[in-house]
């Protein structure tokens, strides 16, 4: 299984489910959602608990540039500081303490690898890069003069639109093969608001081509944060695990989560269909597909869901903890489905062939007249597509 839990507020001991049932290969960790005593020890649980887990600690360094953020207990942390503005990361000095602190303070946690620091990147010619590029190259120097022998990933934190120009990912990658390190982190900052599943194609397809170069072509590990079922396609091109959450907010990465909460209404059930390979909610959605007779066709199958094979689902309760537990063994199957392949072509072949299941079983759901609202609905599918064309068209597969 190469699903991690993408740590956050309310975990309860879903995570210790997860990786207990195998469910879970893995936890990246987040300062901003624990006080340091407290996340110090669970990771200590962790390891002792599942000694084969991955274990990565976000340092979310990028948060400290964000005006009048939600920090939340990112502030308990030593080697955080915050407000920052660009002129606090100007200079070999400012660098090197940052990073000094940042790692200095993974050193004393039981964490299977090393994550550097970061800054967000809006796009390839943003100020922010170079300063980007100055966090990893003081990362790895800093590292490779401590006795740890733990392998040093370094994070990136881009936005979707940067990665649609091929010209800009090319130099982006003759810029990341050369490093000293044993792979890389991503977070992607997502622009379609609200929708879990939807991806600029051109974005997806360069974000698999980066996947490929690196992990593939150059043997680095390459993990992705805060994802959902777009990772299938991620995987598809060689990932080496992605991480997903039990909220909207940590299945898909925008700044929203830092900032100043609006309060809002406690989010409607949803149901995890790995077949659809996206989420619909449970009232009225799955209720009208059980009506329609489809629900057998919609449902993953997993030790969780056969309580909602009923005729009126709604009418079962569906706890946000198997809710979260049920979406995890439907995004690592259907990440399992696809990379167990033997090599590229043969897991985008199978990818192909799971994308137009799903369409099939979308059309279906149109043909019974059934209304899905607009991030339930089947337009992921013709993203997918899309990118996974042109990404075979750049490796000429």
């Amino acid at each position: 299984m190469t699903l991690f839990a993408q740590h956050g507020w309310g975990k309860s001991d879903k995570i210790d489910t997860g990786l207990r049932e195998g469910i879970l290969s893995g936890v990246i960790m987040s300062p901003k959602d624990e006080m340091p005593a407290r996340l110090q020890d669970y990771v200590r649980k962790i390891r002792a608990d599942h000694p084969n887990a991955t274990v990565m600690f976000d340092p979310q360094l990028y948060a400290s540039t964000i005006a009048d953020a939600r920090l939340g207990k990112l502030l308990e942390y030593g080697y955080f500081d915050a407000p920052k503005v660009y002129r606090d990361f100007v200079g070999a000095q400012n660098i090197a303490a940052i990073v000094r602190g940042t790692i200095d303070y993974q050193a004393g946690l039981e964490v299977t690898r090393l994550v550097s620091p970061t800054v967000g990147i809006e796009s390839f010619s943003d100020r922010w890069r170079p300063v980007a590029v100055n966090l990893a190259n003081e990362s790895i120097s800093y590292v490779a003069g401590l006795a740890d022998e733990r392998p040093l990933i370094l994070s990136i934190l881009i936005n979707e639109a940067a990665l649609t120009s091929r010209a800009d990912v090319d130099a982006f990658l003759d810029s990341l093969t050369d490093l000293e390190c044993a792979g890389f982190y991503f977070v992607v900052v997502r622009d379609m608001d609200g929708y879990r599943q939807t991806f600029l194609p051109e974005a997806l397809a360069g974000l698999m081509y980066i996947t490929y170069v690196l992990a593939e072509q150059n043997d680095f590990e390459v993990y992705f944060g805060y994802t959902d079922y777009c990772s299938v396609a991620l995987h598809a091109a060689g990932a080496t695990a992605s991480a997903c959450g039990w909220t909207a907010g940590l299945r898909r990465f925008d700044f929203g989560r830092f900032e100043p909460s609006s309060g809002g209404r406690r989010p409607r059930e949803r149901y995890s269909s790995q077949p659809l390979l996206n989420n619909v909610y449970i009232t009225p959605e799955l209720d009208q597909i059980a009506e329609n007779d489809l629900l057998d066709d919609v449902l993953t199958g997993t030790t969780r869901d056969t309580i909602l094979d009923v005729n009126v689902p709604s009418s079962v309760a569906w706890p946000p903890d198997i809710a979260a537990l049920h979406h995890w063994q439907s995004v690592g199957a259907a990440i399992t489905d696809v990379a167990r392949r033997q090599d590229t072509v043969a897991k985008l072949d199978r990818l192909d062939r799971v994308l137009n299941r799903a369409t099939a079983l979308y059309d279906s759901i149109t043909e019974a007249e059934i209304v899905l609202s607009t991030e339930s609905g089947p337009t992921h599918l013709e993203h997918w597509k899309r990118a996974t064309e042109e990404f075979r068209e750049r490796i000429g597969r």
